[in-house]
């Protein structure tokens, strides 16, 4: 009975995800996502990102490692609900396909006019992504190989999100 009622739980988590994808791509391609900016401490947030998604990443065998030159006293004013989704879809996305392998997360703050830039680099040793299907994983309900749903999960909504989010926010992916 506990197992059954593990996977109704985890259905239903992952039947949530889904919905709450589609109510943000709904919002997105409307033009009324409006994110709001606050301060926030871009290593502390990165860190608690890297850390909810290690037990996700864990159970498939996968290491995360998490390298940055963020220094903990910085703060800065911006979108932290942007970054999170899509730090926690590139996550995801590594989790799924890594198995048995390593995630690196590399969060650099960079100087940019008028203020400062967050910029992210998630790499896996999963399964990879020929060049010519690259911008395909970028687009709604599209994976690199028609087998990656059956095998890995995921609907092909997480990048296409994460794009339209950074690209909301003057930023690309």
């Amino acid at each position: 009975q506990q197992e059954l009622l593990m996977t109704i739980r985890r259905s239903g988590s992952s039947l949530l995800e889904i919905l709450n994808q589609i109510l943000d791509l709904s919002k997105l391609e409307s033009g009324r996502y409006d994110p709001e900016s606050i301060d926030f401490a871009p290593l502390a947030f990165t860190e608690n990102s890297v850390a909810l998604m290690e037990p996700v990443a864990a159970k498939g065998g996968t290491k995360i490692a998490l390298t940055t030159n963020i220094p903990p006293s910085a703060v800065v004013h911006g979108p932290s609900v942007v970054f999170t989704q899509i730090l926690n879809n590139l996550l995801s996305n590594a989790s799924r396909v890594a198995h048995d392998g390593a995630i690196s997360v590399s969060a650099r703050l960079e100087e940019a006019a008028g203020g400062a830039r967050l910029a992210y680099s998630v790499a896996d040793t999963g399964i990879g992504i020929h060049a010519d299907k690259v911008a395909a994983v970028f687009e709604e309900f599209s994976q690199a190989e028609a087998s990656t749903t059956r095998k890995y999960g995921g609907t092909g909504l997480g990048l296409a999100i994460a794009k339209k989010m950074a690209n909301c926010v003057g930023g690309d992916i």
